[in-house]
């Protein structure tokens, strides 16, 4: 990572794969509300990763500097960006999970791979970051923690408007069979 950012590379990649990354989630929704036509939900999900990206790299970097971190903003967003690979692997499989309707237990089974893709994604989200920070891993975990926390908020408030100015109503479960 540290070559990529002293190269000035990678930046298109990081942004692909956020934009990647935001189509498989949105995936879930699409398949969840049982729509027609795919292409607004991968569009509004490739939007989504970016501007996610966008935002989310600049709180990391901002919440950086309270531990001493003196990254540029696009070194944040490119390792950000491609430390997410892993976890747009897990999306692409969670996504191909629900749509092939896979029943529980076999779903079940794929667990222990779901995990270890969560925690390996997250380690390398962790020791990237730590790169373009420059920061040490437990400052840099500190940071991360904060800045997902505030993210969440923000993100999960701003997909709240807009799916109530467009009149959609959250997915919910089906009734349990009787």
């Amino acid at each position: 990572m540290q070559g990529l950012i002293a190269a000035d590379k990678g930046h298109g990649a990081a942004v692909y794969i956020s934009a990647l990354f935001g189509v498989m989630t949105a995936g879930r929704f699409y398949i969840a509300r049982q729509a027609e036509g795919f292409g607004l939900y991968a569009l509004g999900g490739a939007l989504g990763g970016v501007i996610a990206l966008y935002f989310v790299s600049m709180l990391a970097r901002n919440f950086s500097r309270w531990f001493g971190g003196k990254a540029e903003l696009k070194a944040v967003r490119t390792a950000l960006g491609i430390a997410l690979l892993p976890h747009t692997l897990l999306a692409a499989i969670f996504f191909f999970v629900l749509a092939t309707g896979m029943d529980a237990e076999s779903a079940q089974k794929l667990m222990p791979l779901f995990a270890g893709l969560f925690l390996y994604g997250y380690i390398i989200i962790l020791l990237s970051m730590a790169a373009a920070l420059g920061l040490t891993v437990l400052r840099t975990f500190l940071c991360l923690v904060l800045t997902f926390v505030i993210a969440f908020f923000f993100i999960s408030f701003a997909v709240n408007v807009a799916m109530q100015l467009s009149g959609a109503t959250p997915p919910t479960a089906p009734a349990p069979a009787e």
